[in-house]
């Protein structure tokens, strides 16, 4: 039935709305509003408010913003019109007599036998799994650590092996064959040729029971487990008017009625059935799909629960692909403070194995230690692309550029390109923060604890170091010289000194310290090396110290090399990107000039903590 804007503007205008969301989480006034922790997801600072006069709530965390009618249909799973009869009923407005067509009365009647047949079948189920018939799935079950409470709490039973057993129960119950048939639960099949005669049989036979529930606890559909090899495994009712495969969860009801369990411990999105009991056995609240990929309309319905759930598919290849794909398709959704993790299973373990040897220890640290969807999309197509040549790097890069631009929100989807651009450049350049990180943990550049100016020059410093080094081991030359003379310097003072030094060399002089102080003197370069000597650079490069080893001297030399191309590279890079930005202003590009600029102060934020850590 359709409301008119009088009557609920009516509804919205009486609610007070702090008073209904203060029944699900705490509320104070502030002013104007009421804050508290978000009822949506899980915070340990209050980011939600509640606005009384415009019968509104927001939160600053998650977003998530509506009505009295969004708050009820999301926190109790209602359809809208079920949440204007509450939010009326609450307040005392009487709703007008609903007017329905004759086939939406038909519809509605038929959806009401529908849940009657299968809760009627649960019952049936339940019996048979605590009877004669039911020995061997309470043996499977008590084996995999499910007692009888935790299957009579998820309404757990068995179908026997007979071809009519539940069609025989339920029509005594006076249910019709033909709804038996539109709830799932038989089929019917020629079974002589000849004669076209129909027989109608059990749709489960010889299975245990998992009956499926919605966010009302109304049983929707079965999950059915053969307990010996016939094939499949699995399998699922079919779609109904009151199921839908890609829109159900396994476990929801769960979630529904231990909303604060969220508060301690993370959602969890399993594979199946059993990983659902167990984990919730063991207070981790878990929700799975009907053994089929994770849809998007899936992942909208656990994100209202929590905002980061941890996806824990199982740990093989296929695990592994499974969870890819779901974050592909999460991408598409991803709001600010909206995302997903994914805990790193064992190979060959799930939720159900770790949890019923004994390890929830191990269950929990996995979930401690899940990936952010950012790092584990960027390690998976790493490990299976190929990226040892430049065509296979650039095909990286623009499959990268594919996956991100399917995200619909602009500052997620920026945040994204920086992020992975940042990745990208990091492993293909030769160094990027982890090179750089590997670097300054080496005791031959960086030297011992001190301050620096705000306005470090890493350019410049790094040229004196290097020509510094040649000065006092000019031995040095015999390795370097041909990259000494091809280096980017600025300064005219250090440019001349080193014309001087290549001078020197070529001319097959000694290549000791004195002799190569000396000719320096008399080539009128004794304002530079006193200039050298009072900047005390052996404070930033220990190989600079008396009495390194030589093969510290080398390695510190180059190590200093390595950083100055790795500047000069990323500035041409910067440079040729910020031309190309001119005429074509794609938001790809300006994600690489801003990986480029966040490299670039990374380098100098990487050189700084080395020059801050003690020399081991």
């Amino acid at each position: 039935m359709r409301y008119n804007q009088t009557l609920l503007d009516q509804i919205r205008s009486t609610v007070i709305l702090s008073d209904f969301i203060s029944e699900k989480t705490s509320l104070r006034r502030q002013g104007q509003y009421h804050v508290g922790l978000c009822p949506f997801h899980h915070e340990k600072t209050p980011s939600f408010t509640v606005t009384n006069d415009k019968g509104i709530y927001f939160c600053f965390g998650c977003g998530e913003t509506g009505s009295i009618f969004d708050f009820l249909m999301k926190i109790k799973g209602l359809n809208f019109k079920e949440a204007v009869e509450e939010a009326a009923n609450r307040v005392g407005i009487l709703l007008p007599a609903e007017v329905q067509s004759p086939m939406e009365e038909k519809a509605e009647k038929e959806n009401l036998e529908i849940y009657h047949a299968l809760e009627r079948a649960t019952i049936w189920f339940q019996s048979q799994l605590q009877g004669e018939f039911g020995k061997e799935g309470r043996h499977y079950l008590e084996g995999r650590g499910v007692p009888k409470a935790l299957q009579e709490e998820f309404k757990l039973g068995f179908a026997p092996s007979s071809s009519q057993g539940l069609l025989t129960q339920l029509k005594k119950e006076g249910l019709s064959e033909d709804i038996l048939e539109k709830a799932g639960l038989i089929f019917r099949k020629n079974e002589l040729p000849n004669g076209g005669q129909k027989e109608t049989r059990d749709r489960f036979r010889g299975r245990l029971m998992f009956p499926i529930q919605d966010k009302k606890g109304r049983v929707i559909a079965f999950g059915a487990r053969t307990l010996t090899n016939e094939n499949p495994k699995y399998l699922n009712s079919p779609e109904t008017a009151v199921f839908h495969k890609g829109k159900s969860l396994y476990g929801v009801w769960n979630v529904m009625r231990n909303k604060e369990s969220l508060k301690k411990m993370p959602l969890m999105v399993v594979e199946g059935y059993l990983d659902v009991i167990l984990c919730w056995k063991e207070g981790l609240p878990a929700v799975a799909p009907l053994g089929t990929a994770l849809t998007e309309t899936q992942l909208s319905e656990v994100w209202r629960f929590y905002s980061e759930p941890i996806l824990c598919f199982d740990g093989d290849l296929a695990g592994r692909k499974a969870a890819f794909r779901a974050g592909e398709r999460a991408l598409i959704q991803l709001k600010p403070g909206i995302s997903l993790k994914i805990a790193h299973f064992p190979k060959g373990e799930d939720p159900a194995s770790l949890l019923s040897s004994g390890q929830r220890g191990v269950v929990t640290d996995l979930l401690k230690n899940a990936d952010g969807l950012d790092g584990f999309l960027w390690q998976y197509l790493i490990e299976e692309k190929r990226t040892d040549t430049p065509e296979h790097q650039a095909l990286l890069k623009k499959d990268l550029f594919k996956m991100l631009d399917s995200i619909l929100d602009k500052d997620v989807r920026e945040a994204y390109y920086h992020d992975m651009m940042s990745r990208y450049h990091g492993m293909f350049r030769g160094g990027g923060r982890g090179r750089l990180k590997e670097v300054s943990q080496k005791s031959t550049y960086f030297g011992k604890r001190r301050d620096l100016p705000s306005s470090f020059e890493v350019k410049k410093r790094q040229h004196k170091i290097l020509i510094a080094g040649l000065i006092k081991y000019p031995f040095l030359l015999n390795d370097v010289v041909d990259i000494f003379s091809t280096l980017d310097l600025e300064d005219p003072d250090l440019i001349k000194l080193r014309e001087v030094i290549l001078r020197y060399y070529e001319k097959n002089l000694p290549l000791e310290f004195l002799d190569m102080e000396g000719y320096l003197k008399e080539k009128n370069c004794m304002d530079v090396l006193l200039q050298l000597k009072n900047d005390n650079l052996f404070l930033d490069a220990s190989f600079l110290r008396e009495g390194t080893e030589i093969v510290d001297v080398k390695r510190g030399w180059r190590e200093v090399w390595i950083l100055a191309q790795e500047q000069k590279n990323i500035k041409r890079e910067e440079t040729k990107l910020l031309k190309e930005f001119e005429t074509n202003m794609s938001p790809h590009l300006w994600a690489e000039i801003q990986a480029l600029n966040i490299e670039k102060e990374s380098q100098k934020a990487f050189i700084r903590e080395g020059l801050e850590t003690e020399t081991e």
